[in-house]
């Protein structure tokens, strides 16, 4: 599959200079018949290189946990300590000013309040 010009110093970057011919030759062999998948055109019809590498959010980690920022955990930890229990609005509200989702939010105070009663005993 053929590689859009401007993306050829970033294969050569990114695999080495024998990882293809030249700048319009294909992707690592690797990738194989995927290489198409790679490229996406951006709203204004720019080629993009697409990677779930690349746009993998920073606070992800293996295995789909969630790393939450020191700003957001001081915040859930703020609203544990004078709430145990949040109802759904109190629950959205939250995940809206934290930037998180509602699970997520829900997750967090069921593993705070598992945590608590360990703390507890």
């Amino acid at each position: 599959t053929p590689v859009h010009p401007a993306f050829s110093h970033h294969l050569a970057a990114t695999y080495g200079t024998g990882a293809y011919a030249g700048p319009l030759y294909s992707f690592p062999r690797a990738v194989g018949d995927y290489a198409h998948a790679l490229i996406r055109q951006d709203p204004l019809g720019k080629p993009l290189l697409w990677s779930p590498f690349i746009q993998r959010p920073l606070h992800k980690r293996k295995g789909g946990q969630v790393r939450f920022s020191n700003d957001q955990t001081i915040e859930l930890e703020k609203k544990f300590e004078t709430q145990k229990y949040l109802s759904p609005p109190e629950r959205k509200r939250l995940a809206k000013m934290l930037q998180l989702s509602e699970r997520q939010v829900k997750t967090w105070f069921q593993n705070r309040r598992a945590k608590w009663r360990r703390l507890k005993q």
